[in-house]
């Protein structure tokens, strides 16, 4: 932490010189760790860069403790367990570090010891499909990890369908191993339809889905691309937007849990459903006309769904919701990765 701060303060000409000692001393220091405590040192820098976005202030650090990692691989499998290898491997793709050696060391491991591979949890195995996919690395595990996906998908929750999702694209590039889209299609349906369980009789205020499972149940349709577009979303002589949960599509149930519990939002989940429909639907329209449709109309442009409208319904709830006029070209949507857990 102190190291960090003194970066910090280096870019302002107050620091003292970084590199020339507090470097060294860290050198120093790390040699007395054990190999866990320095694996823990990389999970934590990279929790830490995720969160504040100081990944520039982290890579001296890193620079460090990921050479005093290399020199004590060969001891790793031995001292650490299987889910604090993944955590280390979730830490270097994280921050854009692609290590091979490590990658196929994991993969060793998974391929060699099944009794490890066949108890990794739900949370664990996306993760690990993740870190290989965002590396272009799939094919050094895909193998090994397939009979334990498809015997996890039943107990994964919206959290593993938004992370999963993440990996759809790079998975179809082994697809003649494991229908990854298949999955996600039956895994998104599950849990749109347990989003309305509760709700269905229109008296019952109670779901066994929070907030924030509906965020990442949103992110992972529109990653899955399964999002259904151009539906009809029937309404009732009232307006009641309650019918759309039993229109059929997922897009319905979402949008009758979002209106059933549109006072439990918070702000920050608003923002990040309106610009989530915002990417979903103007996505698909040319850069040129949705520049010119956005400028012209904002939000309120005519996309497959009206996302001026969701933004009044939401905005009910009494939170303040800032203009979505130019969210139509926002590609970043508000998701942080490091909050999938």
């Amino acid at each position: 932490t102190f190291a960090r701060r003194e970066i910090e303060k280096k870019e302002t000409n107050q620091g003292y010189p970084v590199r020339e000692i507090l470097i060294p001393r860290l050198k120093e220091a790390l040699e007395r760790y054990d190999t866990a405590e320095v694996c823990d040192i990389i999970v934590a820098i990279a929790d830490s860069a995720a969160t504040d976005k100081t990944i520039g202030m982290d890579l001296p650090i890193m620079q460090s403790v990921l050479p005093e990692l290399e020199h004590r691989l060969d001891d790793l499998g031995e001292t650490i367990p299987l889910v604090s290898h993944i955590s280390i491997a979730w830490a270097l793709a994280r921050l854009g570090i692609y290590h091979e050696e490590y990658l196929d060391r994991l993969a060793k491991i998974l391929h060699e010891k099944e009794h490890l591979r066949n108890d990794i949890t739900p949370r664990y195995l996306v993760r690990l499909l993740w870190i290989y996919s965002k590396c272009d690395a799939l094919e050094k595990i895909v193998e090994d990890v397939v009979p334990v996906l498809e015997g996890s998908v039943g107990y994964m929750g919206p959290a593993q369908f938004a992370r999963l999702a993440q990996c759809s694209e790079q998975m179809a590039k082994v697809k003649d191993i494991i229908d990854v889209q298949s999955i996600v299609n039956r895994l998104g349906d599950r849990l749109c339809s347990e989003l309305v369980v509760g709700i269905e009789d229109n008296v019952t205020n109670v779901s066994k889905m929070s907030t924030a499972d509906a965020c990442y149940i949103l992110l992972g349709l529109i990653e899955s691309g399964t999002i259904e577009k151009n539906v009809d979303r029937p309404e009732d002589a009232d307006g009641n937007f309650a019918a759309w949960m039993r229109d059929g599509s997922r897009l319905g149930r979402l949008l009758a849990y979002v209106h059933k519990f549109q006072d439990e939002f918070e702000a920050s989940e608003i923002q990040k459903i309106i610009k989530g429909f915002s990417f979903a639907f103007f996505s698909t329209m040319g850069k040129k006309n949705r520049s010119k449709k956005a400028s012209k109309a904002g939000a309120s442009a005519k996309p497959d769904l009206d996302v001026g409208q969701l933004a009044d319904v939401l905005a009910t709830s009494g939170e303040a919701v800032t203009s979505t006029g130019s969210s139509a070209n926002v590609v970043d949507y508000g998701y942080d990765g490091a909050r999938l857990n």
